[in-house]
């Protein structure tokens, strides 16, 4: 059994790890990254240090709150205003069919490189 579960975790782990490849390929290609964040503990879901190497490349990130429409207005626009200081934030819920346009205009509003 033991050796049966050190196999899964060596095959889990190099798929883990071709999926960070595929990622940081993918990375290099674009200029904006959209940094899809869960409304209840959006903090809590952000990748600190993926997020220090993309400003090390110089590319653009917006945060995203998906499913805006599970947590109440006042508590987004506390996140918003908080978020908002590091990153562009918009709020999203595909459900309601509300927010998505905002990333695009967030988009063309970002500032150019220097």
């Amino acid at each position: 059994m033991f050796h049966f579960e050190c196999d899964l975790m060596k095959r889990r782990h190099g798929e883990i790890d071709k999926a960070w490849k595929i990622f940081w390929k993918a990375v290099m290609d674009v200029d904006v990254v959209l940094e899809v964040l869960d409304p209840r503990a959006p903090n809590m879901y952000r990748n600190k240090s993926v997020e220090q190497r993309l400003r090390e490349l110089n590319k653009k990130i917006i945060l995203v709150i998906n499913k805006a429409d599970l947590v109440p207005k006042e508590v987004n626009d506390v996140w918003k205003e908080y978020l908002s200081k590091e990153f562009p934030t918009v709020f999203i819920s595909t459900r309601m069919r509300q927010g998505t346009r905002t990333v695009s205009y967030t988009h063309l509003t970002l500032p150019t490189k220097a």
